[in-house]
């Protein structure tokens, strides 16, 4: 198994190393990367499964939902912006995150993007409450 150059720390060239503690300090590092690693998986991987739940919910709901014209204008408006807006962010967030040595500068890039959800989370129980007015709503049934 190779750990990626940005994982290992060199020794600087003043430090003065004993054998064993070479040793230690290298196992030391190697469990840093290792848990560095699986972190940076899990979170690749949860941004997968976001951004797949995200794009479902536009084919399976939100399309058929305009194509058969079950929403005005308004409604369609009210209802999709943010979804939209989101599913294009996650995509190119998971994009980003698969190609950057640095994830964090990732985030850095994008912090105005993951703004969006400070008006996603305020506006959540209104939109919620349109949701479950559409539910009941014979049109949409």
């Amino acid at each position: 198994m190779t750990i990626p150059f940005w994982c290992v720390r060199r020794p600087k060239k003043t430090e003065k190393i004993q054998p064993l503690s070479m040793i230690q300090h290298e196992k030391a590092v190697f469990d840093l990367c290792r848990k560095r690693r699986n972190i940076l998986q899990e979170l690749v991987q949860t941004e997968q499964t976001y951004f797949s739940g995200l794009t479902k919910l536009l084919q399976k709901f939100y399309d058929p939902m305009i194509h058969k014209k079950l929403l005005t204008e308004t409604q369609r408006i009210r209802l999709a912006i943010k979804i939209e807006a989101m599913e294009k962010f996650h995509r190119v967030m998971l994009v980003e995150l698969g190609r950057s040595p640095n994830i964090a500068s990732v985030f850095v890039k994008n912090a105005d993007f993951l703004r969006m959800y400070t008006d996603y989370t305020n506006s959540y129980t209104t939109t919620l409450d349109f949701v479950n007015e559409l539910r009941s709503s014979k049109a949409i049934r």
